[in-house]
């Protein structure tokens, strides 16, 4: 696994959150990311502005400077008004949340991302279960 350094700092994720455009879209990605600093910083006793991250081979964030070395792992999802977070010591955790869009044309994006096992399991599903089954594995492939 590759691992990139990424001076990702309080004044770098103000620099992130101002580029939505939606004001509401700001607010809520810094919601998210100040509680996991917060979190983060009281779990290693340290000012949540002094952590930094690095990014893993596929974009998941890691602590670049644990304190007195305790593996701990960490995700962020967050989408409309849920924020979800997740620690473990000493092993990963992921986790995803998405909102279920009954309108949204999936089966494209399923295509393109699922493994074909994925896809024949979500075309065996009775065409109204469908949606469903399609957020159940997109979540579990994001938190992995």
């Amino acid at each position: 696994m590759f691992h990139v350094r990424l001076a990702v700092r309080a004044l770098n994720e103000q620099a992130r959150a101002a580029r939505f455009l939606r004001e509401t879209d700001r607010h809520r990605f810094v919601a998210a990311h100040g509680g996991l600093r917060q979190l983060l910083g009281g779990y290693l006793s340290r000012p949540p502005a002094a952590l930094g991250f690095t990014l893993g081979e596929f974009g998941k964030p890691a602590l670049a400077d644990p304190d007195d070395g305790r593996a701990l792992s960490f995700n962020l999802s967050h989408a409309g008004d849920w924020i979800l977070v997740a620690l473990a010591a000493g092993q990963p955790v992921g986790v995803d949340v998405e909102p279920i869009r009954p309108d949204l044309d999936f089966m494209p994006i399923a295509r393109t991302q699922f493994s074909p096992e994925e896809i024949a399991a979500l075309s065996a599903e009775k065409a109204g279960a469908r949606v469903n089954a399609f957020f159940r594995c997109w979540t579990r492939k994001e938190a992995y």
